[in-house]
């Protein structure tokens, strides 16, 4: 009989398996009513956070351009403006 058991840790650090495609059950599962399926998550970039020290220059163009193309709001909107 095939089990799944859950165990809750604290964690100071972890990894994630990435994968492509539709979750794989096994056959006798495939009638339960439970869902099954894949929770898409995505990683945003959120606006420049200069550091706290050393000397301040104007944001450099490259990380200008790459907050306007993958920003949350998809504009390229930066603290500096």
């Amino acid at each position: 009989m095939a089990q799944t058991a859950v165990l809750a840790v604290p964690l100071d650090e972890s990894t994630a398996k990435v994968r492509g495609g539709d979750p794989s059950d096994e056959p006798e599962d495939l009638n339960l009513r439970h869902w099954s399926g894949v929770l898409p998550l995505r990683l945003t970039a959120s606006a420049p956070e200069p550091g706290a020290e050393g000397v301040r220059v104007p944001l450099p163009p490259y990380l200008h351009n790459y907050c306007g193309n993958h920003n949350e709001s998809g504009s390229d909107r930066t603290p500096e403006e």
